[in-house]
């Protein structure tokens, strides 16, 4: 169960999900503070969350990583006096690279990512 925490991917509870609808690789976002999640996990979240999930393409961990980062760079617009509903989801302004055919260029984003893995991995 997934609700709006800031710390622990914002996992309240692990629950069995047997015969229950449920989200999948997607990102979390929570209402009150807008601080985006990435869940490569079956799970199911409490109403004070908004989930997104791209329409043609599958989230990986460095695409998404690289979304996430994007959506909390927006985050200080939000607060418990306004907060992120549905609507105001929708009509985010996610800066992303794009491809030659214009749509979001998803292995630059991968790559990008993964090579900043490295860099820190490489510096512990």
């Amino acid at each position: 169960m997934l609700n709006h925490a800031l710390n622990g991917n914002g996992i309240a509870n692990w629950l069995n999900i047997k015969n229950e609808a449920y989200f999948r690789n997607g990102i979390t976002i929570g209402k009150v503070d807008a601080k985006a999640f990435y869940q490569p996990y079956k799970f199911v979240c409490s109403s004070d969350v908004n989930v997104i999930q791209p329409k043609n393409y599958t989230l990986n961990k460095f695409s998404a990583l690289f979304i996430c980062n994007q959506i909390r760079m927006q985050s200080d617009k939000f607060d418990y006096g306004n907060q992120i509903r549905l609507n105001d989801t929708i009509a985010l302004n996610i800066m992303l690279p794009i491809d030659v055919t214009k749509q979001p260029d998803y292995p630059f984003m991968e790559k990008y990512m993964e090579g900043k893995e490295n860099e820190i991995l490489e510096r512990l």
